[in-house]
């Protein structure tokens, strides 16, 4: 049987779980957080941006929900620039003859 992977979860993997982790004890993110890990809040914010998904109300949403209140949003900065260099990396070598 070929084992199949989602299509979140390709996207998921982008984003190294080791880097994650590094940065977010430079960050010192878990420091004050309470409920979910770091972590399980960035792919939840990833599955409700893919999901155009609402939690809560228009002013709780993203990086103002509850679960964010204390952590950095450094964190999230330097998650979103490490993607971004990862997806721009893998375009060049696709577009190249």
């Amino acid at each position: 049987m070929k084992a199949s992977c989602s299509m979140f979860s390709q996207i998921v993997k982008l984003v190294p779980r080791l880097e994650f982790e590094k940065l977010v004890r430079d960050t010192g993110a878990e420091r004050a957080a309470k409920g979910l890990s770091s972590w399980s809040q960035v792919v939840a914010m990833m599955f409700c941006q893919l999901r155009r998904a609402h939690w809560g109300s228009r002013r709780r949403r993203g990086l103002r929900c509850p679960a964010n209140r204390h952590r950095p949003w450094q964190l999230y900065e330097q998650v979103f620039y490490q993607l971004l260099d990862r997806i721009y990396f893998h375009s060049i070598f696709l577009t190249l003859p």
